[in-house]
Protein backbone atom coordinates (compact mmCIF):
# COMPACT_ATOMS: atom_id res chain seq x y z
CA UNK A 1 0.00 0.00 0.00
CA UNK A 2 2.85 2.10 0.65
CA UNK A 3 3.48 2.22 -3.39
CA UNK A 4 -0.30 3.80 -4.05
CA UNK A 5 0.23 6.33 -1.05
CA UNK A 6 3.32 7.43 -2.85
CA UNK A 7 1.86 7.74 -6.17
CA UNK A 8 -1.41 9.22 -4.68
CA UNK A 9 1.54 12.04 -3.73
CA UNK A 10 2.95 11.90 -7.22
CA UNK A 11 -0.52 12.86 -8.63
CA UNK A 12 -2.56 14.72 -6.08
CA UNK A 13 -2.96 17.51 -8.60
CA UNK A 14 -4.30 15.83 -11.43
CA UNK A 15 -7.87 16.64 -11.58
CA UNK A 16 -9.15 13.34 -11.24
CA UNK A 17 -7.28 12.34 -8.09
CA UNK A 18 -8.13 15.73 -6.79
CA UNK A 19 -12.10 14.90 -7.23
CA UNK A 20 -11.88 11.37 -5.66
CA UNK A 21 -10.16 13.04 -2.69
CA UNK A 22 -12.71 15.37 -2.34
CA UNK A 23 -15.72 13.45 -2.98
CA UNK A 24 -14.56 10.59 -0.94
CA UNK A 25 -13.59 10.14 2.88
CA UNK A 26 -10.21 8.57 3.77
CA UNK A 27 -11.86 5.81 4.99
CA UNK A 28 -13.15 5.06 1.66
CA UNK A 29 -9.92 5.71 -0.45
CA UNK A 30 -7.85 3.30 2.05
CA UNK A 31 -10.78 0.69 1.68
CA UNK A 32 -11.01 0.93 -2.22
CA UNK A 33 -7.05 0.82 -2.13
CA UNK A 34 -7.08 -2.25 -0.03
CA UNK A 35 -9.81 -3.86 -2.41
CA UNK A 36 -7.73 -2.81 -5.86
CA UNK A 37 -4.37 -4.17 -3.98
CA UNK A 38 -6.24 -7.45 -3.17
CA UNK A 39 -7.71 -7.83 -6.76
CA UNK A 40 -3.89 -7.18 -8.13
CA UNK A 41 -1.98 -9.94 -5.79
CA UNK A 42 -4.88 -12.33 -6.74
CA UNK A 43 -4.78 -11.94 -10.30
CA UNK A 44 -1.38 -11.82 -10.35
CA UNK A 45 -1.03 -15.06 -8.54
CA UNK A 46 -3.47 -16.62 -11.12
CA UNK A 47 -1.39 -15.46 -13.21
CA UNK A 48 1.92 -17.30 -11.68
CA UNK A 49 -0.05 -20.35 -11.34
CA UNK A 50 -1.26 -20.43 -15.08
CA UNK A 51 2.56 -19.85 -16.16
CA UNK A 52 3.30 -22.67 -14.30
CA UNK A 53 0.57 -25.07 -15.13
CA UNK A 54 1.79 -23.96 -19.08
CA UNK A 55 5.05 -24.71 -18.37
CA UNK A 56 5.45 -27.88 -19.70
CA UNK A 57 3.53 -26.96 -23.07
CA UNK A 58 5.80 -23.93 -23.08
CA UNK A 59 9.24 -26.40 -23.14
CA UNK A 60 7.06 -28.79 -25.60
CA UNK A 61 6.98 -25.70 -27.96
CA UNK A 62 10.47 -24.77 -27.34
CA UNK A 63 11.56 -27.74 -28.43
CA UNK A 64 9.20 -28.16 -31.19
CA UNK A 65 10.53 -24.71 -32.14
CA UNK A 66 14.14 -25.99 -32.60
CA UNK A 67 13.46 -29.08 -34.25
CA UNK A 68 11.77 -26.72 -36.76
CA UNK A 69 15.21 -24.34 -37.13
CA UNK A 70 17.06 -27.43 -37.60
CA UNK A 71 15.15 -28.80 -40.12
CA UNK A 72 14.53 -25.27 -41.79
CA UNK A 73 18.48 -24.75 -41.64
CA UNK A 74 18.78 -28.46 -43.36
CA UNK A 75 16.60 -26.94 -45.83
CA UNK A 76 18.05 -23.73 -46.11
CA UNK A 77 21.72 -25.80 -46.99
CA UNK A 78 19.84 -28.03 -49.39
CA UNK A 79 18.28 -24.90 -51.60
CA UNK A 80 21.66 -23.32 -51.06
CA UNK A 81 23.62 -26.31 -53.01
CA UNK A 82 20.76 -26.17 -55.34
CA UNK A 83 20.82 -22.45 -56.61
CA UNK A 84 24.80 -23.30 -56.90
CA UNK A 85 24.30 -26.21 -58.81
CA UNK A 86 21.54 -24.11 -60.73
CA UNK A 87 24.63 -21.20 -61.45
CA UNK A 88 26.40 -23.92 -63.02
CA UNK A 89 24.29 -25.44 -65.04
CA UNK A 90 23.18 -22.11 -66.05
CA UNK A 91 27.16 -21.45 -67.00
CA UNK A 92 27.16 -24.17 -68.96
CA UNK A 93 24.56 -23.36 -71.27
CA UNK A 94 25.54 -20.38 -72.05
CA UNK A 95 28.92 -22.09 -72.71
CA UNK A 96 27.28 -24.47 -75.08
CA UNK A 97 24.87 -21.51 -76.99
CA UNK A 98 28.14 -19.67 -77.75
CA UNK A 99 29.89 -23.05 -78.94
CA UNK A 100 26.61 -23.59 -80.82
CA UNK A 101 26.78 -20.10 -82.45
CA UNK A 102 30.32 -20.32 -82.86
CA UNK A 103 29.68 -24.10 -84.93
CA UNK A 104 26.88 -22.33 -87.04
CA UNK A 105 28.64 -19.67 -88.02
CA UNK A 106 31.86 -21.53 -89.30
CA UNK A 107 29.26 -23.80 -90.85
CA UNK A 108 27.70 -20.67 -92.78
CA UNK A 109 30.58 -19.59 -93.89
CA UNK A 110 31.88 -23.05 -95.04
CA UNK A 111 28.89 -23.40 -97.05
CA UNK A 112 29.42 -19.67 -98.64
CA UNK A 113 33.13 -20.47 -99.26
CA UNK A 114 31.75 -24.02 -101.05
CA UNK A 115 29.53 -22.21 -103.53
CA UNK A 116 32.13 -19.84 -104.69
Amino acid sequence: LRGLDLELIRFAEHEVVKNIMRSSSAGDLKDRAWSVEAKLQAVEMESIHDYVAESDNLVTLHGQIQGCDGILGEMEALLSGFKTDLGKISNEIKSLQEQSLGMSIKLRNRKAAERR
